[in-house]
């Protein structure tokens, strides 16, 4: 997994992202186990930093009706941070902790899935 982390890092970093590269680090993020609409509302964030669900949903072509499902399901994952007020924002993890933490959500469920067996 470390060269996945790496790989991922060294996208993130890229202050010039262009469609391609934008394309393959959302192509990785989806193969990690991010849903399409997770994937984009990630790379949304990274891009514009603390925005709005509506700005989520806009800028990474989320239906407004899916929106909050898609963001806590990242921020579950590790991925964003949430900030309560009207109306609540939402900002992206640095790749890097959010790769980690990522990391750390997938040992949880597979350990409660070992559990229930």
């Amino acid at each position: 997994m470390l060269a996945s982390k790496e790989f991922i890092i060294r996208l993130a970093a890229n202050q010039h992202m262009g469609t391609s590269l934008t394309d393959d680090f959302a192509m990785y993020l989806h193969e990690m186990g991010l849903s399409e609409y997770e994937a984009s509302s990630y790379l949304c964030l990274l891009q514009i930093g603390v925005a709005t669900a509506k700005e989520v949903a806009e800028g990474a072509d989320v239906p407004q009706s899916r929106v909050y499902d898609v963001l806590d399901n990242l921020e579950s994952k590790g991925f964003i941070t949430t900030q309560q007020g009207r109306p609540k924002k939402f900002g992206p993890v640095e790749p890097e902790i959010a790769v980690n933490q990522f990391i750390q959500y997938k040992r949880t469920k597979l350990k409660e899935m070992i559990a229930q067996d």
